[in-house]
């Protein structure tokens, strides 16, 4: 139900494939509307009382009227509202209804209307039309109007909360991109003249450390930024999922490090069971999951025995998926928990920019898998990945089979 009247035209296409599958989870098919029919122009004739119930509780609360003052006509306002109840009783299963319903939760986000209050309106329209059901439908019929009103209010509320997530959560994204957009140039700039002042300076002075100490923070800053522009992008992909040869891509990877001798001196082994060579999965996430844990598993191992094993067996816990295992030589931070090195900007390394674990367990989550850090018994790090197996995820990518 919009709230306001669109003054910002929102570029984001409903998620269709995931909000039928909310329709079909919650039991919206035509035999709703059927159990309306019978009384559906006697609910649309309230639909001026319901626009004049709901503006006289909104209009209430200092959150919404301050907005509903500066953003929209009182007019409009109940136009709108009227609008998305007639679509409610006269087509709710078509994607139509659920289209319109997204778009409506993107404009509360452009507006900023507290979502916590558009979950209030919709509590009241819904206490509205249960007590017009009392008043108009006959008694014996009265709990499968209810029911059927019931599965279509959820339906509204679980559509306008999925808007609301996918909208701020873009938002959010689009202010970590711009940020890291306007910090590359100067940086750029930084570094050069740090670079032109160790040219000018003699060794061991304080202008050339200075230079040097100047120049390794832009590098670390660099890398940084182009952290952030992954985590991002893996953020906002849509996943894509797919049978996925795993050893092949771990390979890509080790070759990848490799060409940037991230790996010098670093033995590595792959050992896959035969059982355990594939993923369903999205693999344009999987190459940042693969890169960064293998870098942090580099990064850490023991210098006196730079090694890395990689294994992968049939999960014993979740069936139908694969566990893989990455250990290095190297150990833990000491008095520092294994969760705490997944937050942004954590990182025991000098130079560390404190994303790639968080980048990797990004990664994972989008293909409905973990990652986890543990100490080995004597000596060394596990890292333990578990992904989905060959036919575990489901055709419409929105969940796993159990």
């Amino acid at each position: 139900m919009d709230t306001l009247s669109p003054m910002l035209v929102t570029h984001l296409s409903p998620p269709l494939t995931r909000l039928r599958f909310f329709r079909e989870q919650l039991g919206i098919s035509p035999g709703v509307s059927d159990v309306l029919a019978p009384w559906r122009q006697a609910f649309l004739g309230r639909k001026e009382a319901m626009s004049e119930f709901l503006y006289r509780l909104i209009s209430g609360y200092a959150q919404t009227k301050i907005v509903l003052q500066h953003q929209t006509s009182e007019e409009r306002l109940r136009h709108n509202w009227q609008g998305w109840y007639e679509r409610l009783w006269q087509d709710p299963q078509s994607d139509e209804f659920l289209s319109a319903l997204w778009r409506s939760g993107t404009r509360h986000v452009q507006y900023g209307v507290d979502h916590r209050f558009i979950s209030l309106a919709y509590s009241h329209v819904h206490r509205f039309c249960e007590a017009e059901v009392r008043s108009i439908v006959p008694q014996d019929e009265q709990a499968a109007v209810a029911q059927a009103l019931n599965g279509l209010f959820d339906l509204c509320l679980l559509v306008e909360t999925d808007a609301f997530i996918n909208s701020a959560s873009r938002c959010d994204l689009d202010v970590m991109a711009g940020v890291a957009h306007q910090i590359r140039n100067p940086l750029m700039i930084i570094g050069g003249n740090a670079a032109a002042l160790m040219r000018s300076a003699a060794e061991d002075t304080r202008a050339r450390q200075a230079g040097e100490t100047i120049i390794d923070e832009a590098k670390r800053l660099e890398r940084m930024v182009k952290n952030v522009g992954v985590y991002v992008t893996t953020l906002s992909r849509e996943p894509v999922f797919a049978k996925v040869e795993i050893e092949p891509l771990l390979q890509e990877m080790v070759e990848l490090l490799r060409g940037e001798k991230a790996l010098d001196g670093c033995r590595v082994s792959l050992e896959l069971d035969p059982e355990a060579r594939v993923a369903e999965a999205d693999r344009e996430t999987l190459l940042p999951l693969f890169y960064h844990l293998l870098q942090n598993a580099a990064e850490a191992t023991d210098p006196g025995d730079p090694r890395l094993t990689i294994t992968s067996r049939p999960s014993r816990i979740m069936p139908g998926f694969v566990e893989l295992r990455i250990f290095n030589t190297g150990d833990l931070p000491k008095n520092v928990s294994e969760e705490s090195l997944f937050l942004p900007f954590h990182s025991s390394k000098a130079y560390g920019t404190g994303f790639g674990l968080p980048i990797a367990r990004l990664a994972a989550r989008k293909n409905f898998g973990t990652v986890e850090l543990s100490r080995a018994p004597d000596k060394g790090t596990y890292v333990d990945v578990v992904l989905p197996g060959p036919g575990a995820v489901d055709a419409s990518g929105l969940f796993v089979k159990t």
